[in-house]
């Protein structure tokens, strides 16, 4: 029986051992599993590059080219306006009677089927009127001279009557010294506007200008 108990003690001896081994392994393996493990994420910040873009301030300066106008002045010329009542001379054409005085050494007589007869000068050119002269006296002054030259006295003394011409011949002295020839007491003009003889573009012009009759 002691040999049993013997047997008995060793055989616990060795369980107590191989138990306390398993133990302690035991023991070991639970510290381990309760270590927490510490994961550090790098931290790695990301910055990103402020890259600002400044756009270049390139100012345009218009380049200040101060135009100045040659000052060219325009004269212009003095283009008598006048309304014929049968014509109106073309642009750009001189009258054939010149813009100044004329003179005539002899009144004479023309005709035509609307007009009938009415005086003319040596050359042909119609002789006019106007409505608002008094008898010797002239209304025409100024710039009116330019559209409707007046017959001027050659030598200051009044020409002589052609062939059909009954009326009387006179001279007056206009305010401006000019010596203008009438008829029956009525101062005598041209027409700028006639261009050659035979024509009566000044008949009706403003009912003021009419071509007067023998």
């Amino acid at each position: 029986m002691f040999r049993l108990l013997k047997i008995s003690k060793g055989r616990l001896g060795l369980f107590s051992s191989v138990f306390l081994i398993g133990l302690l392994a035991l023991t070991a393996c639970q510290a381990s599993a309760s270590q927490p493990t510490a994961t550090l994420s790098a931290a790695t910040p990301t910055t990103a590059a402020a890259s600002p873009t400044v756009a270049a301030a390139t100012p345009t300066v218009a380049a200040a080219t101060p135009t100045t106008a040659a000052a060219t002045p325009t004269t212009a010329a003095a283009s008598p306006t006048y309304a014929a009542a049968t014509s109106t001379p073309a642009a750009g054409t001189t009258p054939t009677v010149a813009l100044t005085p004329m003179s005539t050494s002899m009144i004479k007589t023309s005709s035509t089927t609307s007009l009938g007869t009415f005086l003319v000068d040596n050359n042909g050119m119609t002789l006019y009127i106007f409505k608002k002269d008094a008898p010797g006296v002239s209304a025409c002054t100024g710039s009116c001279l330019t559209i409707w030259p007046p017959l001027v006295a050659a030598n200051g003394v009044a020409p002589q009557a052609g062939t059909g011409v009954t009326g009387t011949l006179g001279v007056i002295t206009r305010p401006d010294g000019i010596v203008q020839v009438t008829y029956n007491n009525q101062p005598l003009y041209y027409f700028s506007g006639d261009k050659a003889a035979g024509d009566t573009n000044g008949q009706g012009v403003k009912n003021l200008w009419y071509v007067i009759a023998p």
